[in-house]
């Protein structure tokens, strides 16, 4: 009898060893691992508290990929839930010579990386919504003979799963670290991502007459802001913008961009200079106003007009805010008006 006690036991044992990838009460996915992977594995990357950025045990999300002739491979690992929207990206200027791979378990590839670079910074990334909650890791090698030369990298792993959010009676459909703080201002953090950051506002109409203020926390004022009209609800996740449509955006101090995005995948700029310099510091608020009238649209900020179009080629009706996180900082919105 203690013989069948002890096997029965045994076979629980490995009957639980076979599953220890399920919750037997609730059927939840365990990320479990593979041993191989893990071995390789320089960081386990975690979602910031409280941001939709990875880092790493130290709090640190800024990770720096070093190539050179001893280091040619660069594994790090994470957990990804199901239904949740990633960008994995490594930056530079050599990120078009790296082989980079989205992977389950060293023997299964899920997705490789793609070369964008529609707005000047050169990225080689992967976009992926996982089927599961479970453990995955990025695999980034360099492709080419390498000959004795060095090559520096930014890597960045973030979630980019879309929300609902509120703000001065608006509701927004948002891609970022949007919230709004508790002074009742719409809020984004940035992180230096590389890409755009978008809040879209919820309507119906083509006619319309958009504004808000805009300030920033700190730092020097050079992340591209602005607004998009016309636009495709189609997200091109290659810079995480919308698909098509008509973009006026502002880099300070001095500078301001009118891009056309075309729905046949082509973009088109017209460049200028403000009228006077904008300022950075908390409390220096900015007013930014795009309206459309018939298939005409204009954009002005801090009361000059300084682009307008025809809308001659149709696009939809979706209106965004516009950032561009190419630094960290904080940008702060307020008396958003839709008229």
């Amino acid at each position: 009898m203690k013989y069948l006690n002890f096997l029965f036991s045994l076979l629980i044992v490995m009957s639980a060893a076979c599953n220890r990838d399920k919750d037997d009460d609730i059927g939840i996915e365990v990320p479990v691992g593979d041993s191989i992977m893990d071995a390789l594995a320089e960081k386990d990357l975690t979602l910031k508290n409280g941001a939709s950025i990875y880092s790493d045990s130290t709090g640190n999300e800024y990770h720096t990929m070093v190539f050179d002739i001893d280091h040619q491979h660069h594994v790090y690992k994470m957990t990804l839930e199901q239904g949740k929207k990633y960008r994995f990206a490594v930056i530079g200027q050599s990120s078009y010579m790296l082989d980079v791979s989205l992977l389950q378990t060293s023997t299964d590839t899920l997705f490789k990386g793609e070369i964008a670079n529609l707005v000047g910074t050169e990225k080689n990334q992967i976009y992926w919504t996982a089927k599961e909650t479970d453990i995955y890791y990025l695999s980034a090698e360099f492709a080419y003979d390498i000959n004795f030369h060095t090559y520096t990298n930014r890597l960045i792993f973030e979630e980019i799963t879309e929300f609902n959010l509120s703000a001065y009676g608006l509701n927004l459909r948002c891609s970022g670290d949007w919230s709004v703080n508790p002074n009742g201002n719409l809020s984004l953090v940035l992180h230096q991502t590389g890409t755009y950051k978008w809040a879209q506002v919820i309507h119906d109409t083509y006619n319309y007459r958009f504004s808000y203020d805009i300030t920033q926390a700190s730092g020097y004022p050079n992340n591209y802001f602005g607004a998009d009209c016309y636009a495709s609800q189609h997200i091109n996740y290659g810079e995480n913008i919308p698909a098509s449509g008509y973009v006026f955006d502002v880099k300070g101090p001095a500078e301001w961009r009118a891009t056309d995005w075309h729905p046949d995948g082509s973009i088109s700029f017209d460049y200028g200079f403000l009228n006077q310099n904008i300022h950075a510091g908390v409390g220096i608020w900015h007013n930014m106003v795009v309206e459309t009238i018939a298939d005409s649209l204009a954009f002005w900020l801090d009361g000059d007009q300084y682009a307008n179009r025809r809308n001659y080629m149709s696009f939809d009706n979706g209106l965004y805010i516009l950032v561009y996180d190419s630094k960290q900082d904080t940008m702060l919105f307020r008396n958003l008006k839709f008229e």
